[in-house]
């Protein structure tokens, strides 16, 4: 009876380890389903493009801008002055790349590298109005192109 209890026990703990394994899988899968997949347009801009466009709505209203924080919004504008050229073409694939030729992607991408460079030239210039302006400005640019092109995008 005794060997009996303690297999009936080795089943059970392999069953409850087999189902959080299981579990703690698809707990992985479903948080990578939300993860945009490496190589695309849309990590490119969750990785690139938003940390980048970050800093600027953070500080453009903040209360005191310190000078680390200008060292950071100076790498930040440097980051999207970079980013620009791979916006223009729309991303990676043939599919993102045919997208990146409509007239309407091209308008966006003219509106966001107006606004970038007017970002660069606030902070460079540490001028924090100027920088809260060109992050309302990229904004409604980034809002616009999303709800246009990628409506679930966050």
């Amino acid at each position: 009876m005794k060997h009996v209890l303690t297999t009936n026990l080795q089943i059970s703990a392999l069953l409850l380890a087999s189902f959080a394994g299981i579990s703690g899988i698809l707990s992985v899968s479903a948080q990578a389903a939300d993860a945009p997949a490496p190589g695309t347009f849309r990590a490119y801009m969750a990785n690139v493009v938003g940390p980048a466009t970050q800093p600027i709505w953070d500080l453009g209203y903040a209360e005191k801008v310190t000078d680390a924080d200008w060292d950071r919004l100076k790498k930040a504008s440097a980051d999207l002055v970079g980013a620009i050229p791979t916006i223009r073409k729309g991303g990676f694939s043939g599919a993102e790349q045919a997208r990146g030729k409509t007239p309407a992607w091209q308008e966006w991408t003219k509106k966001m590298a107006a606004a970038v460079n007017d970002a660069k030239g606030a902070v460079d210039g540490k001028n924090q109005m100027a920088l809260a302006t060109a992050g309302d400005t990229l904004l409604e640019i980034c809002s616009g192109c999303h709800m246009e092109f990628d409506p679930t995008a966050k």
